[in-house]
């Protein structure tokens, strides 16, 4: 009996040590500040030890994003619009899709400098793999400074607009993406353009 014993142990022990050693650290492949320690892409948020009412869920990330963002600073109840626009082929060739999309919900908070954080979800209910998105800010004499999405997708900001586009990643049927606005003061978005781009 013994013997059985020392032979398992030993069967394990040489077994552990053939295995290589598990690392969950993967190095990083883009250097920008556009990361986020949250995953966009999902309907179920856990606050803690259990899953989290959608009140818990706005509240934890006004003050995630304000911490991400600056000092933090107060959150409002949110507000929500529905922009919609039109279907149509651009001469580049694109697909535009924007009237199979809205925003579903806009949660603006006053970070403090007189900069407002804006946390934007746009959902898509049509069958492109969407890659370009066009927002506007659209309240008189407010410009947009920062915005961001997640690491696959760029931004290009103008004082009033910000053009994201990704060659890795889409927004697809019955999708929501979110994104993130930096302004100078409290804004009002609309949904200019949606659109599958092929990249080269």
């Amino acid at each position: 009996m013994k013997i059985t014993y020392i032979a398992i142990l030993f069967a394990a022990v040489s077994i552990i040590l053939v295995l290589p050693e598990a690392n969950a650290l993967t190095p990083r492949t883009d250097i920008n500040d556009n990361h986020f320690t949250y995953h966009t892409f999902t309907t179920i948020h856990v606050c803690g030890d259990r899953v989290c009412t959608h009140d818990e869920w706005d509240q934890w990330m006004g003050q995630l994003m304000a911490s991400q963002t600056q000092n933090g600073g107060t959150f409002p109840s949110p507000s929500a619009l529905n922009m919609y626009g039109q279907s149509s082929t651009s001469s580049s060739g694109n697909l535009n899709d924007t009237s199979n999309a809205k925003i579903t919900k806009v949660t603006t908070f006053d970070i403090g400098n007189g900069e407002f954080s804006s946390f934007v979800s746009i959902s898509y209910n049509g069958n492109l793999q969407i890659n370009h998105i066009v927002v506007s800010q659209t309240n008189p004499g407010i410009t947009i400074h920062r915005a961001w999405i997640e690491p696959q997708w760029s931004s290009v900001i103008q004082p009033v607009n910000v053009t994201f586009d990704s060659s890795e990643s889409t927004l697809h049927h019955n999708g929501v993406i979110n994104l993130v606005l930096v302004t100078d003061g409290k804004p009002a978005f609309s949904l200019d353009t949606l659109s599958s781009s092929h990249f080269p």
